[in-house]
């Protein structure tokens, strides 16, 4: 089973290892203990789909074969962030300018020992 879910089947979820088992129709209402019925879930997203956040259709032996909804109904797609833009190789002195530039003389002067007093 873990050959074939490669890790948490919970879109877009990463984690690979130290996954559960997560029986489609659950163990305790007589869900069978087969490949065919079981999930990799990590322990964070089968926690939330026992809480009620989420339910599990479909046939798990397929690659894109499970349908998560959230509690309201709406399908659970992963999140793919957008691609990062390719680095800038511009000479030096056309460095684009990026937020503030800081004036480290503020706080990199050096300490003075207290002025003296005349009070006893």
């Amino acid at each position: 089973m873990e050959d074939r879910d490669g890790g948490c089947r919970y879109p877009g979820c990463p984690v690979t290892r130290f996954l559960e088992n997560h029986h489609k129709r659950h163990w305790s209402k007589g869900g069978a203990t087969d490949i065919d019925e079981l999930i990799s879930l990590c322990t964070h997203h089968h926690r939330e789909h026992h809480r009620g956040e989420f339910t599990i259709e479909g046939n798990p032996n397929r690659p894109d074969g499970l349908i998560f909804k959230a509690r309201y109904g709406w399908e659970i797609e992963p999140h793919i962030p957008d691609p990062v833009p390719p680095p800038r190789h511009d000479p030096p002195d056309q460095q684009p300018v990026r937020g503030w530039t800081m004036d480290s003389t503020l706080y990199l002067r050096p300490n003075k020992p207290p002025a003296p007093t005349d009070t006893y």
